[in-house]
This record gives structure tokens, sequence and C-alpha cells, in this order.
């Protein structure tokens, strides 16, 4: 993974101030906080999924639009929510949870909520 990340280094692609959902980096960001996580590290776990969110958000995604950027971002937030619940911070988990669910998601929970057109409970 350091080598990986000296690439995106010597290409100046790393660090960033934003990062594309598209970009080979947020699989190796990704890959390393996993590592980390699998190690036992839940802080250092956390520390490495924090940034994603954010920078990936400053590239402007736009999930209302496509909903494989949506998907991709329910990816990054899903293991930030579990290593946030490992470490007992609930709120933080609940506040990650929350914005997640506001993705488009089939079948079409969020996306009709987003609408205001309803949503049968029973699809979601």
């Amino acid at each position: 993974m350091e080598q990986a990340l000296s690439v995106f280094q010597a290409a100046h692609e790393y660090p960033a101030e934003r990062i594309s959902l598209d970009s080979g980096l947020v699989t190796v960001l990704a890959a390393l906080a996993d590592y980390h996580a699998s190690r036992g590290d839940s802080r250092r776990a956390i520390a490495a999924y924090q940034e994603l969110p954010d920078k990936v958000m400053a590239s402007k995604p736009d999930p209302w639009s496509d909903l494989r950027d949506a998907k991709k971002l329910s990816n990054l937030y899903r293991p930030l929510i579990g290593l946030y619940r490992v470490v007992r911070d609930g709120a933080k988990a609940d506040a990650m949870e929350a914005r997640r669910l506001e993705l488009p998601t089939p079948p079409c929970r969020t996306l009709w909520r987003h609408r205001r057109s309803g949503c049968p409970e029973s699809a979601t």
C-alpha cells in the first residue's frame, strides 16, 4: 500500500484536497484503512477513512444524477459507520448513517424522500 501511495505522490495526486470517486486513490486509501482495522487499530483506521468522504465530496460527485456515485459514496460510509460503532462513538456513527441514508438507493427509499413523493414503507 505504501508503494501504491508513492505512485500517487509521484504523480502529485496525493496528498489531495479533492479525490474523485473514480480515482484509484480512493481504493488505496480505503485499503489502507481496512488494513489498520484488520490489525485492531480502529483509531488509525477511522483517521484514514474520515478523510475520504470529505475529499470525495469536494470533487462534487452527483449521486442524484448518477446512481453509481450514490453507490460508491454509500460504500465509503459503511466501513466508517462500523468503525465508529467499534469505538463506541454512536453519535458519529448515527450522523454518518443518516448521511448515507440520504443517498438515493434502490428501490426508492431516499430518492422518493428527496423528491417528496413518498415511497411505500414495505419497499424500503
